[in-house]
């Protein structure tokens, strides 16, 4: 193979929109197959942050794409838990309603 046959591909470097935000989301399937029983995790993105939409898109993915398939859900912010989702009630508790 020469040169000019080779795909071009070059390692794709994240851009500014792209750069992992301060959220997080930590999920936990009522059909959970996570091989070592750990949660998902989902980030916001910088530019997410700083349009203050962070948030709102995490808890529509557990309340309307993921809707009854949820068993547990928590939102984080800087590794502190902020809000937390539990299938028995069905809604998003504040860290303050939050029971340990």
């Amino acid at each position: 193979m020469n040169r000019l046959q080779k795909s071009r591909s070059r390692s794709r470097r994240p851009q500014k929109k792209d750069i992992r935000g301060r959220h997080k989301l930590a999920v936990f399937f009522l059909d959970h197959r996570q091989p070592r029983g750990q949660a998902y995790y989902f980030y916001s993105t910088l530019r997410q942050d700083q349009n203050q939409t962070a948030k709102q898109r995490l808890r529509y993915l557990v309340n309307k794409k993921w809707q009854g398939l949820v068993s547990w859900a928590g939102l984080y912010y800087h590794n502190q838990l902020i809000a937390e989702f539990k299938i028995t009630e069905n809604q998003w508790q504040d860290n303050s309603k939050v029971e340990r």
